[in-house]
């Protein structure tokens, strides 16, 4: 397995000896009586962390650590001095400055200092350059800013100014000891080989190609894309501006200079329909991402080690649907982490492939080993096995017997043809996607909760990255926060017990589809508009925080809003039902026999 110690950890595999602690959190979260099933879980799964592709994908991560590191860095510096500093600028951006300070003071643009005065309150933010300068005029009030702001320079320098040299000076030697790791697999011309399949085609379809005009890669990745989307049944909702501005170049390459006002009046060109629809085009470039891809099979780090370990562990009935993901992990910038199902020998366990730890929070993490703890595979009265993680289950498909390049090649291809099938786009499919994202949301939630109690046991990190980042499914928790901490212990045991639909019983069919509906269509909306709760906020002076009871307000709501309303109104219904049902159920419980009260048995 490949191996690289950075800070006293193996950065291809940081969980390595911390199993044991990670039980303990995990169990001091769901309850002891779920330790059994927790270690059980957790010492079965096998986690793979790998990297990508992409040739600055670990340079990236090397950049984004030390950023941390150096805002931390700059936030102590803050914290430590006496100054109340305005917050219009962050802490990293005050060091920055002070460090950039040099003898042009008195320039007229002065970034650095602009920086400075602003943050000490002495100029107000945007302010203009003749408010400075008014300011550098009065000679006793100027020095006396520029004894402040030497004075904290002089702080840094002597404090903390060779920690942060330290920092540059270790990022700089881990990005050259990284840097085989850095490369690309190889070096395939996969755009040189592709604009000479496009220009063949052209030159068939009776095109005369200007060679004077030179086609960049961003050209070629957009005539990629539209070939693509041309067949897609969404395509001219999603074709975007940028792939049209990229295309106008292509248009003069083809000879068609000027021929049309409108990027859509060139797409109905007969000779250029002809060509876009020309079945064996698509075979051939269908071919010469099968040739780019079986030459990065043959090189890349990743991937040859992750098979590897594959087969030392005898992970062969199910390896190609394993490499699969591997592919879409590695090849194709599938940067979140994921877990896999596995069956072996009526054995049933989960893979987890996630970044590096340069590239990890233990959030993250979390994240997937929840998805762990509470997956199960069933095995239905004919025989299906479907996997259940949390509220989802899907039936699960073995593919292939042995390694097979070409058989991995082409279930990626069906995949792909499955993205632009009209066919997936029906009920069943939807319905699916929005238990899903029910399902994500929950667990992104509990994992929050998880590494509350983590940090509370002062346990030191796993993954390198310290601060957690929001995730996207982090946008649906104002309108669930205080339904999960009113039903959280029901929530824990529907979705340990093994079976999928154990919360959709309890709550009901109708109110589990509110639930992943009401769900699904906020966080759409928050993603797309984010200042749309601060404008229903405004309208009902209700706490940004604490939307929950928006839906009583007779506003006037836009379209979007109402569906954000709605939904409130949906999780305020659902969380009433929960409340009657509980309140049902503990007057349901049989009570305790008391000793009879003669008197009572006379009779009158």
């Amino acid at each position: 397995m490949l191996e690289y110690n950075f800070e006293g950890k193996n950065i291809f595999n940081p969980l390595e000896n911390r199993m044991q602690e990670v039980i303990d959190t995990f169990v001091s979260f769901y309850g002891e009586e779920y330790r059994e099933r927790v270690t059980d879980k957790l010492t079965k799964n096998k986690t793979y962390f790998l990297g990508q592709e992409e040739s600055n994908s670990i340079e990236n991560s090397i950049n984004r650590l030390f950023k941390e590191r150096v805002d931390d860095l700059s936030q102590k510096f803050t914290n430590s001095i006496n100054f109340e500093l305005t917050g219009y600028y962050k802490p990293s951006d005050v060091t920055f400055a002070l460090m950039n300070l040099d003898n042009s003071m008195y320039e007229k643009n002065n970034y650095p200092l602009h920086v400075l005065m602003t943050e000490l309150g002495f100029v107000k933010p945007r302010c203009s350059n003749k408010e400075i300068n008014l300011i550098k005029n009065d000679e006793e009030l100027f020095q006396g800013i520029l004894n402040i702001i030497f004075s904290l320079k002089q702080k840094w320098e002597s404090k903390f100014q060779n920690e942060y040299d330290n920092l540059i000076k270790q990022k700089d030697a881990l990005l050259i000891d990284m840097s085989p790791f850095c490369q690309r697999s190889d070096n395939f011309d996969y755009f040189g080989k592709f604009k000479s399949i496009i220009d063949k085609y052209a030159i068939k379809h009776g095109f005369n190609i200007n060679d004077d005009i030179k086609l960049d890669d961003n050209t070629l990745l957009a005539i990629e894309n539209y070939l693509v989307l041309y067949k897609h049944p969404l395509a001219k909702t999603i074709i975007t501006k940028s792939l049209k501005n990229n295309f106008k170049n292509y248009f003069n390459y083809l000879g068609l200079n000027n021929k049309y006002d409108t990027f859509e009046q060139y797409t109905q060109d007969e000779q250029l329909e002809a060509f876009l629809k020309d079945e064996t085009l698509e075979k051939d470039i269908l071919n010469l991402k099968i040739e780019q891809r079986k030459s990065q099979f043959k090189n890349n780090i990743f991937y040859k080690d992750y098979i590897e370990l594959l087969k030392q562990e005898g992970e062969i009935s199910n390896i190609n649907k394993l490499a699969l993901n591997a592919i879409h992990y590695i090849f194709d910038n599938f940067s979140v982490a994921y877990v896999q199902s596995v069956v072996k020998e009526d054995d049933c366990y989960s893979i987890s492939i996630l970044p590096q730890a340069l590239a990890l929070n233990d959030h993250v993490l979390f994240h997937e080993l929840i998805h762990v703890i509470e997956s199960d595979f069933n095995r239905s009265d004919d025989n299906e096995l479907s996997y259940k993680v949390g509220f989802s289950s899907t039936l699960y498909k073995e593919n292939y017997q042995e390694l097979d390049e070409d058989a991995i090649l082409k279930l990626r291809d069906e995949e792909n043809e499955d993205l632009h099938d009209e066919e997936t786009v029906d009920n069943k499919q939807v319905e699916y996607n929005k238990i899903s994202f029910l399902n994500e949301v929950v667990t992104d939630y509990i994992s929050g909760k998880v590494y509350e109690n983590w940090k509370k046991s002062s346990h030191s990190p796993i993954g390198f990255l310290l601060n957690k980042e929001d995730s996207t499914y982090s946008v649906a928790f104002p309108l669930l926060s205080k339904f999960f901490d009113e039903n959280l212990d029901t929530i824990i045991k529907c979705r340990m017990s093994q079976d999928a639909d154990a919360f959709r019983k309890m709550i009901g069919e109708e109110y589990y589809r509110k639930l992943y509906n009401a769900t699904f269509s906020y966080g759409e909306i928050v993603c797309q508009y984010p200042l749309i709760l601060r404008d229903i906020s405004k309208k009902t002076n209700l706490d940004l925080d604490n939307l929950h009871d928006c839906f009583k307000y007779d506003c006037e709501w836009t379209n979007d809003e109402q569906k954000i309303v709605d939904a409130y109104s949906s999780i305020n219904e659902i969380s009433k039902v929960i409340a009657l049902r509980k309140k049902f159920d503990s007057n349901q419980k049989p009570k305790k026999n008391k000793k009879k009260n003669n008197n009572l048995d006379r009779e009158i």
